[in-house]
C-alpha cells in the first residue's frame, strides 16, 4: 500500500487525494446537474465509467504542465470507485517512471557527459539568469507591486 500511495511522484503521495475523492462523490447529482444540465451530466458520467479508467492512467502519466488535478476531481465528481482510482493511478505514474528510468539508464551517462563537457558554460549562464530573477524580483517587490496595490488608508475607507 505504500508503494501505490507514494506513486504520484510529487513527494507528497497520493493519499491526501483519497478524502478528496470522498468529499466530491457527494457532489454528483448538486452541481455538476445543475450547470450542464441532467440529461448531459449523464452523458458524460456514462463515458467516464467506460473509460475512466484510462482517463485517469493517462491523466496520471503526462507529464506536469498538464493539470492532473482536474482529472482526478471528475474521478470524484463521478463517484469512480476507490480501488479503480488507485489502480488507475499507480498504472499510470508506475508506467511514467518507469519510463522515465529506462530513459535515464539507457542515455543517462551520455547526457552527463555532454554536459561535463559545457560544465563552465552552463554555469555562467546560470548564474546570470539567477542575478537577473533577483533583480527582477527586486524591481518588482520594490516599485512596481506598491504601485499597483491600493493603499491601506484607501483600502480602510473603501471597507
Amino acid at each position: 500500500m505504500v508503494v501505490v500511495l507514494r506513486a504520484d511522484g510529487n513527494g507528497r503521495g497520493c493519499a491526501w487525494r483519497l478524502p478528496d475523492l470522498s468529499a466530491l462523490e457527494k457532489g454528483r447529482q448538486g452541481r455538476t446537474g445543475k450547470k450542464i444540465g441532467k440529461k448531459r451530466a449523464e452523458k458524460v458520467y456514462k463515458k467516464f465509467e467506460k473509460g475512466g479508467f484510462s482517463t485517469i492512467a493517462v491523466g496520471s502519466v503526462i507529464p506536469p504542465p498538464f493539470p492532473l488535478v482536474p482529472v482526478l476531481m471528475a474521478a470524484g465528481v463521478m463517484q469512480y470507485p476507490k480501488k479503480k482510482f488507485i489502480a488507475a493511478l499507480a498504472t499510470g505514474r508506475g508506467v511514467r517512471f518507469f519510463a522515465i528510468a529506462f530513459l535515464g539508464r539507457t542515455y543517462g551517462t551520455a547526457i552527463v557527459g555532454w554536459l561535463g563537457r559545457y560544465y563552465k558554460p552552463f554555469l555562467y549562464v546560470l548564474i546570470v539568469l539567477g542575478v537577473l530573477g533577483g533583480l527582477g524580483a527586486l524591481a518588482y517587490f520594490k516599485w512596481y507591486r506598491p504601485r499597483h496595490q491600493p493603499n491601506a488608508k484607501e483600502h480602510a475607507k473603501a471597507a
